[in-house]
């Protein structure tokens, strides 16, 4: 059984997923902090998110000779760490590892947030870009997308898919898939991959959706498995 998606919704998700370094824009004429530098990651440690942003601090730290720490501050889909960054210091000691999740989908699907992405914080680097993955628990003897319509059907009242994010890519991926195999999915929220991984492996959760990075290592551990991903093909993501 083969399941097509609209390619110009594929590749919207595809693209929507990005990952970049970003600081207060007040901060950008700003030379080298002195002392210790945050990095703020509004997801819990353990995600896809958290390990990427350690890989970059490692890198800093190397390059700058600065202490670098991660300060993971989850809630509201990201938008903490936002606000945080917003109203933090502009000497160049706070930074982000943002994501689409935390940044761009938060404005197109938010009457109001507290910071402007334009105005008052600024890019200072893509990261990379990451694809959407729908995995199930092991937990259900799920290995393959038919398999898991078919579980669907037999499960009714379990239709639904935890988000590391609402109002992201990792929403809207899972309610279009849904759409797709004519099985309406209902997203449950979860405070980024780390909790959300923690139920899958565990079976509270049968399903969710979240960054291809989030799952690869479960994936491969057969803790959980992908059955779908955002992108035109396996593997096609870079950082």
């Amino acid at each position: 059984m083969t399941i097509r998606f609209d390619r110009r919704k594929v590749l919207a998700l595809t693209g929507g997923a990005l990952a970049a370094a970003m600081a207060p824009r007040a901060s950008l004429a700003q030379s080298l902090p002195t002392g210790t530098v945050r990095v703020l990651v509004g997801f819990p440690a353990g995600g896809g998110s958290d390990v990427m942003a350690r890989i970059i601090a490692e890198k800093l730290k190397e390059r700058t000779g600065l202490n670098i720490i991660i300060d993971n501050r989850p809630g509201n889909s990201g938008n903490l760490a936002c606000e945080l960054l917003k109203n933090g210091p502009a000497d160049g000691s706070l930074l982000m590892y943002g994501t689409s999740a935390t940044t761009v989908a938060q404005r197109v699907t938010r009457k109001q947030l507290q910071y402007d992405v334009e105005k008052d914080l600024a890019t200072i680097a893509l990261a990379g870009t990451v694809s959407v993955a729908f995995v199930v628990s092991s937990t259900i003897g799920v290995r393959t997308m038919p398999e898991f319509i078919d579980w669907l059907k037999k499960n009714p009242r379990k239709q639904n898919f935890g988000t590391t994010a609402m109002g992201s890519m990792t929403h809207f991926f899972g309610v279009l898939l849904g759409k797709e195999i004519g099985i309406p999915l209902e997203p449950i929220a979860y405070k980024g991959a780390g909790p959300l991984i923690a139920d899958l492996s565990a079976g509270h959760a049968s399903a969710g959706c979240g960054g291809v990075s989030d799952f690869l290592t479960h994936h491969k551990a057969e803790k959980m498995r992908i059955i779908a991903i955002s992108a035109p093909k396996a593997g096609q993501c870079r950082a």
